[in-house]
């Protein structure tokens, strides 16, 4: 390799580092305007206000009250109960707005202000948790993915004391309602104590991993989850820029990156008698050329908030 092209290869990287900064600086200072932006849209739980009570001693009224320039789809609505002693009927929903949806491509029937579902319940032990999903969109082109709603409900026409219907959490339930209770401690008994046994040598050599060691890896995954997403939503710069400075130096370490291994060897190599300092100055600019590119999208990330998700789905960005 030609020392031209080293040395342009060497001032690019240096150019991309420079030009980075103020880029980042820039989205920093139009904070503001971002979030402005993003608050275009509101919380699902805002968006569609969910509600439950009941008409009789066998039957629910389940609602939902959509904010203007949302609507819901009518298919996509399902309906559960726990524990499985609970029985559930076919849910009356009333007939839609049929329009052409450009997220699904055909003719689906749709729900605007609001939606009343009538719910019959066919068989009970006594109070139970009522699971309702449904899925809608804005007007502005922001789909929601299906969210899951929570109540508890007694019946007198199942041994209840009242009838009664109350939207919670889903945890909520679970610890007011004795039988989720002991199925909820039954599962984590069962997830905390039960292995695998090991299976015959003729199929394999080890035996499988505890099931404890497998939900201890999930729950980690979905801690470090959590701390980034914790991180994105606070908006923070001082927070987003060097953690997503550190997921960038940490990107030079991935396999992804591998086949630049060679190319960066062979430019410190064309060099000649190049010092350690110098080789490790040049790998540095490589590495942190990376490391601000990441930096920087982590950063429109985090000032977009909820927006960066809706700004994906334009059909320009799909096209």
């Amino acid at each position: 390799m030609s020392f031209a092209t080293i040395s342009g290869v060497r001032r690019a990287l240096r150019a991309l580092a420079t030009g980075l900064m103020p880029l980042a600086i820039g989205l920093i200072a139009w904070q503001p305007v971002a979030h402005a932006a993003g608050d275009d849209f509101l919380d699902p739980d805002q968006a569609f206000k969910f509600s439950v009570r009941p008409l009789d001693g066998k039957t629910l009224e389940v609602r939902y009250d959509i904010a203007d320039g949302y609507y819901m789809y009518r298919e996509r609505f399902k309906f559960a109960a726990e524990p499985s002693s609970v029985k559930l009927g076919d849910a009356q929903i009333p007939p839609g707005h049929i329009k052409y949806d450009d997220t699904f491509k055909k003719n689906v029937e749709h729900y605007r202000h609001s939606v009343v579902i009538t719910l019959p319940v066919l068989a009970a032990s006594g109070p139970f948790k009522l699971i309702v999903t449904g899925q809608g969109c804005a007007d502005k082109g922001l789909c929601y993915p299906p969210q899951d709603s929570y109540a508890k409900v007694e019946l007198t026409g199942f041994g209840g004391a009242t009838n009664s219907a109350q939207a919670m959490s889903e945890d909520d339930i679970n610890k007011s309602i004795p039988a989720l209770l002991s199925t909820a401690a039954a599962q984590k008994t069962l997830g905390s104590n039960a292995s695998v046994q090991p299976v015959s040598t003729a199929t394999a050599d080890k035996p499988l991993p505890k099931v404890e060691n497998l939900v201890s890896t999930k729950s980690a995954l979905d801690d470090d989850t959590a701390r980034i997403d914790s991180a994105l939503k606070s908006g923070n710069p001082l927070i987003i820029v060097p953690l997503f400075l550190a997921f960038g130096l940490l990107l030079s370490f991935t396999p992804c990156v591998l086949p630049m291994i060679p190319i960066l060897s062979s430019i410190i190599v064309g060099e000649g008698n190049v010092s350690r300092a110098k080789g490790f100055g040049m790998a540095l600019t490589y590495s942190l050329g990376m490391a601000l590119v990441y930096t920087t999208f982590g950063v429109v990330a985090g000032i977009l908030g909820e927006g960066l998700a809706a700004a994906l789905q334009k059909p320009w960005v799909l096209l």
